[in-house]
């Protein structure tokens, strides 16, 4: 009985081994962008794959805190979603990030939901598919702001347990004055993959 009360106080600290604090994320503009591409190599082990690359910027804004997933597919399709960061609660608009593990987002309509943990490793998130994640192929004209209606998309549906739904990405910096964009990162660093 002594051994079970004794792992039932320290589950909660097991749970987290190998886990950090996310940076904070306290002011408007502020982002964090983990990026991650796969070698040749690796996709070649993993032949269940469908993605050769990710990111996940999260975003401060004035009331809340912005997620966005944005893959590249093994055929050169850009995909993404977005939506808001949930607390540990499970309230929506999380003002800022600040001394947490883990932040839970849910994509804009039902397109799911994942988990992003602070890894021990500084620099490294793990970022965990909760039931199933929908991702929209970018299908955007000149001005980024405006879809093209007429050109069909595709999409793609990544499942827990599928060999894409854990990724772990690498914090990189993006959005300075002199920077590139999460997106423009992830599209160098698949490109320096091929």
């Amino acid at each position: 009985m002594k051994l079970l009360a004794i792992l039932t106080t320290l589950a909660p600290t097991l749970a987290l081994a190998g886990t950090t604090n996310l940076p904070e994320l306290t002011r408007e503009g502020q982002e964090l962008c983990y990026v991650r591409a796969y070698s040749k190599d690796h996709l070649t082990k993993h032949p269940n794959q469908k993605i050769k690359g990710a990111a996940v910027s999260l975003t401060k804004t004035a009331d809340s805190v912005y997620a966005t997933v944005e893959v590249r597919t093994l055929d050169n399709k850009t995909m993404f979603n977005a939506g808001g960061v949930l607390n540990a609660g499970g309230t929506r608009s999380l003002s800022k990030i600040k001394n947490v593990k883990t932040v839970a987002a849910q994509m804009d309509s039902d397109g799911g939901r994942f988990l992003l943990t602070q890894l021990a490793e500084e620099n490294n998130v793990a970022l965990k598919v909760q039931g199933s994640l929908y991702l929209a192929e970018a299908n955007c004209t000149n001005d980024s702001s405006i879809t093209d209606e007429s050109k069909p998309y595709d999409s793609m549906l990544i499942e827990a347990g599928q060999e894409d739904s854990i990724m772990v990405l690498e914090r990189k910096t993006a959005n300075g004055s002199a920077s590139k964009t999460c997106s423009q990162i992830l599209d160098q660093q698949v490109y320096l993959n091929n």
